[in-house]
Parts: C-alpha cells; sequence; structure tokens
C-alpha cells in the first residue's frame, strides 16, 4: 500500500522521535545509576541489585527499540506498510513497561508502609499497581495479535485495556507522589535541623516531579492515541515511558 508523502511524515515522524527520545534518556538513566554507585555504596545489598537490575532491564528494552527501528528504517526502507507494523513492541512497549512501572511502584509501596506504618495505603497502592501491570501485560498480549498499529483503536477490547493500564498507571503515580510528600511534610515538621529540612525538601520535590511528570506523560499517550486515530503522534512519547 503506496502512501502519499504527508502520511508517511505523520507515520515515521513521531516514531523517529520517539526513538530519539528512548536513546537519550537511556543516557541519562544510565548516568544517574553511575551517580547512585558512587554515593550509595553502602545501600543493602537488594536495593542496589534493584537499581542495577532496572538498568539491565532498560538497556534490553532499547536494544529491542533498536531492532525496530533498523527494520522500519534500514531493511525495509521504503516498504510504508512497515510503519504501521507493530513487530515486537507489543512486549518492549505494554509488557516492559508495565514491569518497569509495577516494579518502582511497589518499591515505594514498601517505603510508604516504612515510613507510615500504615497497610491500608500501602496495601491499596500495592493493589491498585498490581492492577495496572496486569492490564499492561494483558495489552501486550492483545496487540501481539494486532496486525497493524491502525488496528488498535478500532478494537474496543484493546481500547478498554489501554484505558485501565494509562489511567491506573497515572493514578498510582499520583498517589505515591501525594502520599510521599504528606509524608516528608510531616518528618519535616518534626526535625529543627536546617540541613535535613533542606533535604527533605529536595525529596519532595523530586517525589513531585517524577509523579507529575510520569502520570503526565501517560495520560497525553493516551489522549494522543484515542483523539488522533490514523496518526502515531502518540509514539513520541509512548517509548519514553519507561524510562520516567
Amino acid at each position: 500500500m503506496a502512501l502519499d508523502h504527508d502520511k508517511v511524515v505523520i507515520l515515521a515522524g513521531p516514531k523517529l522521535l520517539g526513538y530519539f527520545f528512548n536513546w537519550a534518556l537511556l543516557g541519562v538513566l544510565t548516568i544517574q545509576t553511575y551517580l547512585y554507585h558512587v554515593n550509595f555504596p553502602r545501600d543493602p545489598l537488594a536495593l542496589q541489585c534493584l537499581v542495577y537490575a532496572m538498568l539491565a532491564f532498560e538497556w534490553v528494552q532499547t536494544g529491542l527499540v533498536t531492532g525496530v527501528a533498523f527494520k522500519i528504517f534500514v531493511y525495509n526502507y521504503g516498504d510504508t506498510n512497515s510503519l504501521t507494523t507493530i513487530y515486537y513492541a507489543w512486549f518492549f512497549v505494554a509488557v516492559m513497561c508495565a514491569i518497569v512501572s509495577v516494579t518502582v511502584q511497589l518499591f515505594f509501596a514498601w517505603r510508604i508502609y516504612v515510613l507510615a506504618r500504615s497497610r491500608l495505603i500501602a496495601g491499596v497502592i500495592t493493589l491498585l499497581s498490581l492492577l495496572q501491570a496486569s492490564a499492561g501485560i494483558a495489552l501486550g498480549i492483545l496487540l501481539k495479535d494486532t496486525p497493524s498499529t491502525a488496528d488498535v483503536t478500532a478494537s474496543h477490547q484493546v481500547v478498554i485495556v489501554l484505558n485501565l493500564w494509562v489511567v491506573g498507571s497515572a493514578v498510582v503515580d499520583v498517589a505515591i507522589a501525594v502520599t510521599m510528600t504528606l509524608l516528608m511534610l510531616r518528618l519535616r515538621r518534626g526535625t529543627t535541623f536546617e540541613q535535613t529540612e533542606r533535604v527533605i525538601n529536595k525529596v519532595i520535590r523530586l517525589v513531585v516531579e517524577t509523579g507529575t511528570l510520569t502520570a503526565g506523560v501517560a495520560i497525553v499517550t493516551l489522549v494522543l492515541c484515542l483523539r488522533l486515530p490514523g496518526t502515531q503522534y502518540y509514539e513520541t512519547t509512548i517509548y519514553v515511558l519507561t524510562k520516567l
């Protein structure tokens, strides 16, 4: 199927930008992990293993992204059908993103339990996190049998699962950000040391910025996917979700 120039730009441009952002954020994540290794060498071994495992996981994900980029822009150069073929994006976008998000969210649920000693709050966050991860994996399974990105929004089942995954993930991220902020504010009120207050303020700012950014990108991805069918603008943001 031949596509006109404008259609090719709409399909290929967002996809290529998504690949670029994925590669760039992998570099940022690698530097962050190195700084963690240098500054926190005495952290518990389990925590260090988790951090390094997540980095290795992200390298694998970017490797798969690169493989698809080669398929589209090198091996199948000029074949416009390849621009809408899902290939194994069903795995490295939906499934791998779900695994990364649930791992990080469960870690924060544990931290919230340690700080607040509230099984209810930690339990709700854990339950919602597992729900969104299950939806993400289910979405990947559905997309595996979807021949083209043009068929994604045509399937009522895919749309429902996609909404569960993205909205669920955003809700958990916001809940974590709000809960951690409230806990940090409570700790700040209980200290009289200026240095401790500065550290707590930095933690609050980091938690709020990270949570709102991740949730915002997820919602933007969902809106672009459902409101602009026939385009692939959502691919610019969906390829960076695992890196956030």
